[in-house]
């Protein structure tokens, strides 16, 4: 990867030549960034008041607007439980097995500080924007 004129391209070489060549601007990573933020929010709030899975946290996050694959939850999920901030548990629902995740102590602490810079910034750009 290479950063040049505010894009970061991302090479895939085979053993010839380059066979892939595609441009993520600095909007698009930052962005994605600022997504992925409320997304662990959003995983944390629901995990205090019950117990979720990955297809329950796609499902209320379309339900906000976000598009979200299992490719992208499920590694937020497993990172979060291995970072202590949720713990999981395997339960068979309908014969199929399913990992659900609640939130720790650890990880009610970081929301409550996560809400208090939520409200101060919604406060300064929001309120007084």
């Amino acid at each position: 990867m290479q950063i040049a004129d505010g894009r970061l391209f991302m090479k895939f070489y085979n053993l010839e030549n380059i066979i892939y060549r595609n441009t993520i601007s600095n909007f698009d990573i930052m962005i994605k960034n600022l997504y992925n933020g409320f997304i662990r929010i959003h995983i944390l709030y629901h995990a205090i008041d019950e117990k979720i899975c990955g297809i329950d946290i796609i499902k209320e996050l379309q339900r906000h607007g976000y598009t979200v694959s299992p490719g992208t939850i499920y590694p937020i999920l497993h990172k979060m439980n291995q970072d202590n901030f949720l713990v999981a548990h395997n339960e068979t629902v309908s014969g199929k097995r399913r990992i659900y995740y609640r939130a720790t102590s650890q990880g009610e602490k970081i929301l409550e500080q996560a809400r208090e810079k939520i409200k101060e910034l919604y406060d300064e750009v929001i309120s007084n924007g």
